[in-house]
């Protein structure tokens, strides 16, 4: 079975996108996370080519592919994708989520804070704290409040 890391490994390599959400928290501040992985999340650059690209792979890697409830496939209009903000790819109890849209800021604007850890291109602790200040959820802002303590105490010692 594909692991969060082998699949986030491939994605960040060949195509640009990015790994953001639990993972990220797990490889960048772990005693943030406060939970187990569960999913792998990715933010894309929205590049139609570079959509397709993402979506080729992970279907050749035997991942079924969806816009909310509907199946899509590398070939779906992705004008009909707009406002849907992601799709979501799942094989085996493994789902990787691929955001591509984000009214706060958009893929290069998160450039500067990408970092590699394992091989796998992410976001620094401080790009993390701009993704979880957009967030609503309760568990996120617990996350960002932890986050930004170690940042604090790390920056003072």
């Amino acid at each position: 079975m594909e692991s969060f890391f082998d699949i986030a490994r491939v994605l960040t390599e060949n195509s640009e996108c990015t790994l953001m959400g639990s993972l990220c928290l797990y490889l960048t501040a772990p005693s943030v996370l406060g939970r187990e992985v569960h999913d792998v999340d990715l933010f894309a650059d929205d590049d139609p080519q570079n959509l397709r690209n993402i979506m080729t792979i992970l279907k050749e890697r035997g991942f079924e592919l969806y816009s909310w409830q509907n199946r899509i496939t590398p070939e779906v209009d992705l004008q009909l994708l707009r406002g849907r903000y992601y799709f979501r790819a799942v094989k085996d109890g493994l789902t990787v989520d691929v955001t591509y849209e984000k009214p706060e800021f958009t893929y290069q604007d998160m450039k500067q804070y990408e970092t590699v850890s394992r091989g796998i291109r992410i976001y620094s602790a401080r790009g993390l704290v701009r993704l979880l200040s957009c967030s609503d959820r309760e568990e996120n802002r617990v996350q960002l409040e932890r986050l930004l303590t170690q940042i604090n105490n790390s920056e003072n010692t």
